[in-house]
C-alpha cells in the first residue's frame, strides 16, 4: 500500500467514526488540531497521521456546518418570511387526507371533524427574512390546507415557523432525526396562513411535468399500477401502500423498484451498447474508417444519457454516487489508465465523503458499500477460470446467493425482517426489471417528452400489464408460510459479529481461523444469554410522543399501557409509529407474523381521559393486539377499582366516581407499586384536582412515589407546590413536545420540581425515558443521553 493510499485509508476510517461521536469537538480543539497538522506537514511525519487528522477536521467541520453554521439561532422558533425553491417532487392527487375516526373510544378532538390536505416538501432557501443567502440550506416544511399548488422547481415566498431539525426519540422505530441529518436538512417547520404566501416564479421542472403527465394518463386510461410505474420511471415511491411495502420486504426486492445505482448501471450499459452499435454501423457504412476506436466514443456518447437518467431520479444521493463512479471509470477508460480495484474504490469513497459527507448517516450508503464490497470480495475469492455461457450463468447465480447471504446482517439491522425467498425472487424479478421494465419506462418517458400521445397510452398499458404479472408472481412467493422471518429480537451487536463471522468463513484458510470463529460464536451465545436472562423486577417506559402521553409497564412479560398518545387526520397515530415498533423489536411481533400465539397480550389499557393526545391510539391497539381490559374515567377507573396485577399493586386514586372523561380534572390517577418502588401516573389533572386529591388522602402517605409522570405535561395550571410536596418524587418525567407553543414545562413548575429535589427528565430533549426496578435497585436511562447516542441526536435545553 502506497503512502497516499495509507493516508486515504486513515481519512476514511476517522471520518466514518464521526457518525458515532457522542459530541463534536469545539472550535478551539479543531484549531489546535489544525496547527498540529501543519507541524506534521512541516516535519513530514507518516502520511497515515496526516490522513487521520484531515479526516478528523473534515468530519468536525461537517458536523458544525450541519448543526449551527447554516442557520443562526435567531431564525428558529420565530415566524419569518422565507424565499426558496421547492426541491421535492409533488404528487398532485384529487383527494383529501382521510379522517381518522375512532368510534369506540369517544376520543375528543375538535379538529378531527373535518378533512384536511397536508403537503410536506423540502425548500432550498435563497432568502430568509431580509438576508440573502449565498448557499442554499434545506428545510422541511408541512403545509396544512395549502393555498398554492406546489410544483418542484417553483420559487415560493412563505411565512414559516422553523425549528431545529428534531424528531421524536425512541429506542425502536424509524429514526427520523438521523434521516434528516443524512439529507442535510437544517430545519423543520410549518407554513403559516398568510397573504404573503406567494409563488414568485413558476419554473416547474421537467421531472414534475412528467409526473403530472403520468398521473393524467392514469386518469384517462385505467392504470392500477401507476404507483409502480412512477417508482421505476421517476424514482417516486410516495404512493406505495402498506401492502406494497410489505410485499417488497417479504420478497427482498425493495432495491429493484426505485431508481438506484443498480438501475443507473443497467441504463449505462444499455446506452453504451446502443451507442457502440450505432457508431459501428456509421463507421462501417458511412465513414468506412477502420482505425476509429469505437469503444471510447461509445462511452462518451452514453454519459449524457446516464446524467439524464440520474436527473429523472431527482439526483438522489445513491444515484449521484453511482453516477460519479461511472464518470470516474469512464475517464480511466478513455485515458487508458489501469488501476487496481482497491485503488479505484479508495478514491471513490474519499470522493463520496468529500461531496456527500452526511450521507454516511443514511442506510443507503451502507447498503451500497456492502453490495460493492460483496461483489468485489466474490470476484476476488471466486474468479472465473474459463469463460463460457454455463460458467457465466453459474457465476451470476453464485453472486446472487453470495450477496443474499453476506447482506443478511445489514438487512436485519435496518428492517428487522429477513426474506427466505429473496435469492430466488431476485433471480426471477431482476432480469424482468432490467431487460424489460427499465427500458420500457425510459422509453415512455422519452415518448412523453416528444409528446407522442398515442404511443404513450399503448406503452403505459403494456407496462401496467407487465407490472401486474410481475407483482402476481412476487405475491406467490410472498404467500409462503415462511417467506419471511422476524429477527428484531436479535440485537445489533450480534448481527455485527455474525457479519464478521461470515467474512471469515469465506476467506481462504489461515491458521487459528476456527478458533477465532468459535470465540465469536461464544460471544454471541453470551450476549444472547445476557439479553434473555429473566429479571424478577418490572419496567416503566415513558415513550417520546411529542405533546401527548403514552406509558408502558412491563411485568412478567405482560403489559399495562397508560394512555396511547395522539392520532392524526391521515389515519396514522403514535401508537402505530412508537408502540408497535417496541413490540416488533422487543417481542418479535409484526404484521408479517400474524400467528395468534405470537400476538402480545395487553392486560390493561388505561386511558387517563379521552382527549386525542391521550387516547388517539386506542383504535390501533384494539385492532392489532389482544387487549384484555380497557379502563377509563367512564368505566372501571375510579377509587373503587384498585386491583392486583401479578406482584404489583395498582391503586386508583382519582376520580372518586365515574365521569365523562372529557375534562382534564377527570383524569384517572393511578399508583403502581412493586417491591419498595412506586410510580404515580396523573394524566392531565390540574390544581383543582390536585387539591382535592391532597385533601382526600391527607391522613396517609399514599401519594408518595419514587417516580411522577408530570400532570398536564408540566403546565402552569398543575404540579402545584403542595402536590409536589405530598408526592415527594425522586424523578419527574415531563412528556412534552420540542418547542411546544405553551412553553411546557412552565418555569414556575420547574421551580416546584427543584424545591423537592427531584431529578427531571423531559422527553422533548431526553427522548424516551426507561426505568427498571429489579433486585431492590432503581435504574434509569434516556434515549438521547445514552452513551451510544451520537452528536446529531442531542438536544440542549438552551435550544428552547
Amino acid at each position: 500500500m502506497s503512502k497516499l493510499h495509507r493516508a486515504m485509508f486513515a481519512f476514511i476510517i476517522v471520518f466514518l467514526s464521526n457518525s458515532f461521536w457522542p459530541f463534536l469537538p469545539t472550535i478551539p480543539i479543531m484549531a489546535i488540531v489544525a496547527v498540529f497538522a501543519l507541524l506534521c506537514l512541516h516535519f513530514r511525519t507518516k502520511t497515515w497521521i496526516s490522513g487521520a487528522i484531515v479526516g478528523f477536521l473534515w468530519a468536525s467541520s461537517v458536523g458544525h456546518w450541519y448543526s449551527s453554521w447554516q442557520l443562526p439561532n435567531r431564525y428558529f422558533n420565530e415566524n419569518i418570511v422565507v424565499e426558496g425553491v421547492v426541491s421535492t417532487l409533488q404528487i398532485q392527487l384529487n383527494n383529501k387526507t382521510k379522517i381518522n375516526t375512532v368510534e369506540d373510544t369517544l376520543v375528543y378532538d375538535k379538529n378531527s371533524l373535518k378533512s384536511v390536505e397536508q403537503k410536506s416538501f423540502i425548500l432550498q432557501l435563497n432568502k430568509i427574512g431580509t438576508t440573502k443567502l449565498i448557499h442554499s440550506p434545506k428545510i422541511r416544511l408541512s403545509w396544512f390546507e395549502p393555498s398554492l399548488i406546489l410544483k418542484q422547481g417553483d420559487t415560493l415566498k412563505l411565512l414559516v415557523n422553523i425549528k431545529r431539525p428534531h424528531a421524536i426519540g425512541n429506542e425502536h422505530g424509524f429514526n427520523r432525526q438521523k434521516w434528516l441529518a443524512s439529507l442535510n436538512i437544517v430545519g423543520v417547520g410549518n407554513v403559516k396562513t398568510s397573504p404573503s404566501n406567494l409563488r414568485l416564479e413558476a419554473n416547474t421542472n421537467l421531472r414534475q411535468r412528467l409526473s403530472d403527465q403520468l398521473l393524467k394518463y392514469a386518469t384517462q386510461v385505467e392504470l392500477p399500477n401507476i404507483r409502480w410505474i412512477l417508482a421505476l420511471s421517476l424514482g417516486e415511491r410516495s404512493l406505495f401502500e402498506d401492502d406494497d411495502w410489505k410485499l417488497l420486504q417479504t420478497t427482498g426486492t425493495a432495491h429493484l423498484f426505485a431508481i438506484s445505482g443498480l438501475h443507473l448501471g443497467i441504463v449505462s450499459l444499455m446506452f453504451f451498447q446502443l451507442a457502440k452499435l450505432a457508431l459501428f454501423l456509421a463507421n462501417t457504412y458511412i465513414c468506412q474508417n477502420k482505425q476509429t476506436k469505437i469503444g471510447p466514443l461509445a462511452l462518451a456518447v452514453s454519459v449524457p444519457f446516464c446524467i439524464f437518467y440520474a436527473y429523472l431520479s431527482g439526483f438522489q444521493i445513491p444515484v449521484n454516487r453511482s453516477l460519479i463512479a461511472l464518470l470516474f471509470l469512464a475517464i480511466l477508460l478513455l485515458y487508458q489508465v489501469h488501476w487496481r480495484a482497491s485503488t479505484i474504490l479508495l478514491h471513490l469513497i474519499v470522493c463520496f465523503f468529500l461531496l456527500f459527507p452526511l450521507s454516511i448517516l443514511g442506510m443507503s450508503f451502507w447498503f451500497s458499500f456492502g453490495a460493492i464490497f460483496s461483489i468485489c470480495f466474490f470476484v476476488w475469492r471466486y474468479p472465473v477460470r474459463r469463460h463460457s455461457a454455463l460458467n457465466t450463468f453459474k457465476q451470476t447465480v453464485g453472486l446472487q446467493l453470495f450477496l443474499t447471504v453476506l447482506m443478511i446482517p445489514l438487512i436485519a439491522l435496518n428492517f428487522g425482517v429477513l426474506s427466505t425467498v429473496s435469492a430466488i425472487v431476485n433471480l426471477i424479478v431482476m432480469p424482468v426489471v432490467s431487460l424489460i421494465l427499465i427500458p420500457l419506462c425510459l422509453f415512455v418517458v422519452i415518448s412523453m417528452i416528444l409528446q407522442i400521445h398515442a404511443l404513450n397510452r399503448n406503452l403505459l398499458q403494456l407496462i401496467d400489464w407487465c407490472f401486474e404479472q410481475l407483482i402476481l408472481c412476487m405475491k406467490v412467493f410472498a404467500s409462503g408460510e415462511n417467506a419471511s422471518v422476524d429477527v428484531n429480537i436479535v440485537g445489533p451487536a450480534v448481527w455485527l459479529i455474525l457479519l464478521l463471522i461470515l467474512i471469515l468463513l469465506f476467506l481462504p484458510y489461515w491458521p487459528h481461523r476456527k478458533k477465532v470463529i468459535c470465540t465469536l460464536f461464544l460471544v454471541i451465545l453470551a450476549q444472547s444469554f445476557a439479553e434473555n436472562k429473566q429479571s424478577n423486577g418490572w419496567m416503566l417506559r415513558v415513550f417520546d410522543v411529542g405533546q401527548g402521553l403514552s406509558v408502558l409497564v412491563k411485568h412478567n412479560n405482560r403489559f399495562l399501557i397508560y394512555d396511547t398518545a395522539q392520532s392524526f387526520r391521515n389515519g396514522s397515530s403514535y401508537a402505530q409509529s412508537v408502540i408497535a415498533p417496541y413490540f416488533e423489536n422487543e417481542h418479535n411481533y409484526s404484521q408479517l407474523n400474524l400467528a395468534e400465539e405470537n400476538v402480545p397480550s395487553i392486560d390493561y389499557l388505561i386511558n387517563s381521559h379521552m382527549d386525542n393526545d391521550h387516547a388517539g391510539g386506542n383504535s390501533f391497539l384494539f385492532n392489532r393486539y389482544n387487549v384484555s381490559q380497557w379502563l377509563s374515567p367512564v368505566k372501571g377507573c375510579t377509587t373503587q377499582d384498585s386491583f392486583l396485577w401479578g406482584q404489583l399493586e395498582v391503586d386508583v386514586l382519582w376520580p372518586t366516581k365515574e365521569v365523562s372523561g372529557d375534562d382534564n380534572n377527570h383524569s384517572c390517577v393511578i399508583k403502581i407499586s412493586g417491591g419498595s418502588f412506586s410510580v404515580l401516573l396523573t394524566g392531565d389533572i390540574e390544581k383543582e384536582a390536585e387539591k382535592a386529591i391532597i385533601n382526600l388522602y391527607a391522613n396517609s402517605n399514599i401519594l408518595e412515589a419514587d417516580i411522577l409522570v408530570a400532570p398536564h405535561h408540566g403546565s402552569k395550571t398543575s404540579s402545584t407546590l403542595p402536590f409536589m410536596q405530598a408526592v415527594s418524587p425522586r424523578y419527574v418525567v415531563v412528556s412534552s413536545k420540542y418547542y411546544n407553543q405553551w412553553g411546557f414545562p412552565h418555569p414556575h413548575v420547574e421551580a416546584n420540581y427543584k424545591s423537592v429535589n427531584a431529578s427531571v427528565f423531559n422527553t422533548a430533549y431526553d427522548g424516551e425515558v426507561v426505568f427498571e426496578f429489579a433486585d431492590g435497585k432503581l435504574s434509569s436511562r434516556t434515549y438521547r443521553q445514552a452513551l451510544w447516542s451520537p452528536w446529531y441526536m442531542h438536544v440542549k435545553k438552551n435550544d428552547y
